[in-house]
């Protein structure tokens, strides 16, 4: 988003994503905002989205701190109340580091998923300090300031809609203890959560185009997206146990299932989410709280783009907010173990490197991957190494050809991107025949093999105004009138 000033209508056209008079919307405006006011102060320079991105990231960690420090110091969990600072700044520390989140840092426009993130762990800490706070005059100011970073957050990003469940849980497993009568007590926190889902459903769904959008944008079905996303969220967590740089990309290549059986996975995978999520629920609530809260908090807040919404299969960015708590037992663990060999100090010693020799592992992991994004044409050269039955990461890398004047490598890997003829987004497809006709325009000065791509270009993506642009282009250098191109009189 640009603007040239701070004056009001500037600042109403960031939150608006345009003119606020003339269709735009409020579509996570203080996401669009922040990058508006990045570009006042710095347009194009990528260091200042950069600088604010990392900050971001960094205070996110620092109340992920205190969230984890001030929960391990609740009354039922007693027993973890000596651990709480050295557990809360391991599990905080490693999921700083943790390289599935370089594309929510790096990536620039998923400042959405980690700003989002800031607010909704503010939230979260807020609601417990006010929680657990002796008076009503440190009560209330933490619980204001919870529910402002909760509407801040779903002002960023809509997945953040599931703050009102996350402290519903939180109330219900770790505050007030898995019964029925706190059950009713704490209700309201999930019917506020069902309300927000239902509201913010009927905001971004239109139910008579959702279905006819989803036919001309996807090549799956909105169950089918369904049925592939417990082998998404395996795929996650495999990342987050076993992050190696090999395995991690902007663009994953996967296949949607297309019913319970194909492919064989779909049912196991689905089984055994429910399973862990059910075991946590009914099991683990009780007995081992605070690891069920933790598996509830991962399951719920891959709910939202874990479902028929038309998004894309895949993206390591959305584990930002889910994988928040995912270190915590690790952590306790690590603590523990390190603590219960005290009396071998040799053994703590091996155990203490071992720990830090991880640690360097991931760093360095992180470090990798986060060099790839220093370059486009590395990172989708690297995509393709990663994802090579992909479309668009040829794409895009022949896109970075063609701006460096490279354009007979360019139309390669163009051609490469429409012989695999695989997308998750059926109007990247559009953009691939664009691209190629371009070039047998710009370059090869061959119009009438540019109109054959070009027409399909527009067959598939009619609403891109650069394949119209191009096509009546074409048309002049074959001295045909833009209607005849276009099959009319």
């Amino acid at each position: 988003m640009q603007i040239a000033s701070l004056g009001v209508a500037s600042l109403k056209k960031a939150l608006c994503l345009g003119n606020p008079g003339n269709g735009g919307s409020l579509n996570r405006p203080l996401a669009y905002f922040s990058f508006a006011i990045n570009y006042y102060f710095g347009q194009y320079r990528v260091v200042g989205y950069h600088i604010v991105n990392f900050a971001i990231h960094l205070s996110t960690a620092v109340f992920l701190y205190l969230f984890i420090e001030r929960t391990l110091n609740l009354p039922r969990l007693m027993k973890f109340r000596r651990l709480a600072h050295p557990v809360a700044l391991l599990a905080a520390f490693v999921w700083a580091i943790h390289p599935i989140h370089v594309t929510s840092v790096t990536y620039i426009v998923q400042r959405m998923a980690s700003m989002a993130g800031l607010f909704y762990i503010i939230a979260l800490y807020g609601y417990a300090k006010g929680r657990t706070a002796e008076s009503g005059p440190g009560k209330w100011p933490w619980l204001a300031a919870a529910a402002v970073s909760a509407l801040l957050a779903l002002a960023t990003k809509q997945n953040s809609a599931m703050i009102p469940l996350s402290i519903f849980f939180y109330e219900w497993i770790l505050v007030q203890g898995v019964d029925r009568s706190s059950f009713g007590k704490t209700l309201v926190f999930g019917l506020l959560a069902l309300a927000i889902l239902a509201l913010v459903g009927w905001i971004y769904i239109n139910p008579a185009t959702f279905l006819d959008n989803y036919a001309k944008i996807r090549p799956y079905t909105p169950l089918e997206r369904m049925l592939t996303q417990p082998r998404v969220i395996w795929k996650y967590l495999s990342l987050l146990i076993y992050p190696t740089q090999s395995r991690l990309t902007l663009l994953h290549d996967i296949d949607f299932s297309q019913s319970l059986l194909t492919p064989w996975t779909t049912l196991p995978a689905m089984l055994g989410l429910m399973g862990i999520f059910i075991g946590a629920l009914f099991w683990g609530a009780r007995r081992q709280p605070l690891a069920a809260y933790c598996v509830i908090y991962f399951m719920i807040n891959h709910a939202i783009e874990g479902s028929f919404l038309n998004l894309e299969l895949i993206y390591e960015h959305r584990n930002y907010i889910p994988s928040m708590l995912f270190f915590v037992v690790p952590a306790i663990l690590a603590v523990r173990g390190l603590a219960y060999f005290a009396y071998a100090q040799r053994l703590q010693r091996v155990l203490a490197v071992g720990t830090g020799l991880i640690f360097s592992v991931v760093g360095h992991t992180t470090y990798g991957y986060n060099a790839i994004f220093s370059n486009d044409r590395l990172m989708w050269a690297d995509n393709i190494a990663k994802s090579p039955g992909l479309s668009i990461p040829y794409n895009n890398y022949g896109s970075c050809l063609w701006d460096q004047g490279l354009f007979e490598k360019a139309l390669e890997a163009y051609t490469s991107a429409k012989n695999q003829d695989r997308y998750f987004n059926l109007i990247q497809k559009g953009v691939v025949y664009y691209n190629i006709g371009l070039y047998y325009v710009r370059v090869a000065q061959d119009p009438e093999t540019a109109l054959a791509y070009l027409e399909t270009a527009l067959a598939i993506a009619p609403g891109i105004r650069k394949i119209r642009r191009e096509y009546a282009i074409a048309c002049k250098l074959m001295g045909t009138p833009i209607k005849v191109c276009l099959g009319g009189e």
